[in-house]
């Protein structure tokens, strides 16, 4: 049987991820180019694969015992890596030379935000499927605590949404 509190934890995990994949497809469309804000999806998509691979492949690390524990983890690194994420995105300039046009210096800027922006999201789904996969008596309650915690989050960053262009986070 799962906790409230483990179950209140992993809806704020999913409600912080979808609300960190928003904030990112609008930082990477004002900072970079409008069309990497698809991107900025593709990026969190890469990281969250990453995430359950890890949980598949390391299914020591995630025993019945200690899953609790993994979980809480991961949430603590989740949300460390998530403010290195937004301080590199946000602190680093992103200039493009519109004489030479893209250079690699360019490309590897590109590289070097899309890695770093990818780690939280790691994290997150590392918590995430490590829950679902470690508790299949209360899959259906740890699946709508992810599944609400994400809509909320999505509705909490869209309901703060401001109309100045500047307003980037």
């Amino acid at each position: 049987m799962v906790r409230k509190t483990f179950l209140f934890g992993l809806a704020a995990v999913a409600g912080a991820t979808l609300m960190l994949e928003i904030v990112l497809t609008r930082v990477f469309s004002v900072i970079m180019w409008y069309h990497m804000s698809l991107v900025a999806v593709s990026m969190a998509m890469f990281g969250m694969t990453l995430g359950g691979l890890v949980v598949h492949r390391r299914r020591a690390w995630f025993t019945p015992e200690n899953v609790g524990r993994a979980c809480s983890r991961s949430a603590v690194w989740f949300a460390l890596s998530t403010l290195l994420a937004l301080l590199t995105c946000l602190n680093t300039p992103f200039r493009v030379n519109t004489i030479k046009g893209l250079t690699l210096n360019t490309l590897y800027l590109i590289v070097y935000w899309i890695s770093v922006a990818a780690l939280p999201f790691v994290f997150s789904r590392i918590c995430v499927s490590a829950a679902l996969t470690r508790f299949p008596k209360s899959v259906g309650k740890l699946y709508a605590g992810d599944l609400v915690g994400g809509a909320l989050g999505c509705l909490a960053r869209v309901a703060q949404w401001d109309d100045d262009p500047r307003a980037i986070a």
